[in-house]
């Protein structure tokens, strides 16, 4: 793993302080797709995780449900193949957007909506002014993390939402990005 997305995990970890304490028996987040970025793809390779490729671009967890031909049903978002007696059995190795959690990327014309889910348990126990608090934690997040990674991860979510439709989620806005030159800027 390189250092650029270690360092991407390590801010991370500061974002959600006492989350796991909301996630026991939860499993909210876990029915997702596990998209991986690319620096992540090798890795998760290589510790023999199965991963799926879809167009070329895109790779996620293969957790998708499949009928009795093998043929994957696509029109379900699959409970993660690592989900398994109410813990994740992958949990220190999780991809960066599990760990981004309960954070959740919503596109407007050309913008990127950053926003935080309204329907997890964790950001659901917080005050207004916690989640104020949680959201100028995450644009430090936004502004210190390598921004190869940070525009890695959103291309890759730009690109899902063109392969699919959108989802109706409640977010409380963070903030919202716009792409310049094929990176992505705070607009303040």
């Amino acid at each position: 793993m390189n250092k650029k997305i270690k360092k991407t995990y390590k801010l991370a970890e500061y974002l959600f302080p006492e989350i796991d304490n909301y996630c026991k028996n939860c499993n909210t987040c876990c029915n997702t797709y596990g998209w991986l970025i690319d620096n992540e793809v090798d890795d998760f390779l290589d510790k023999k995780y199965s991963v799926f490729q879809i167009n070329k671009t895109l790779h996620c967890l293969d957790s998708f449900v499949r009928d009795k031909s093998n043929k994957i049903i696509i029109n379900k978002i699959p409970k993660c193949l690592f989900y398994k007696k109410n813990r994740c059995l992958i949990y220190s190795n999780r991809p960066l957007d599990c760990r981004l959690y309960p954070i959740k990327i919503k596109f407007k014309k050309n913008k990127i909506i950053v926003g935080l889910s309204l329907g997890c348990k964790y950001v659901s126990s917080l005050s207004e002014k916690e989640k104020v608090y949680l959201c100028a934690r995450a644009i430090v997040f936004l502004k210190k993390a390598p921004q190869e990674i940070i525009n890695n991860y959103l291309n890759i979510m730009k690109n899902v939402n063109s392969i699919s439709d959108p989802k109706n989620f409640q977010i409380k806005n963070i903030v919202e990005l716009k792409e310049q030159n094929g990176r992505w800027k705070i607009l303040e």
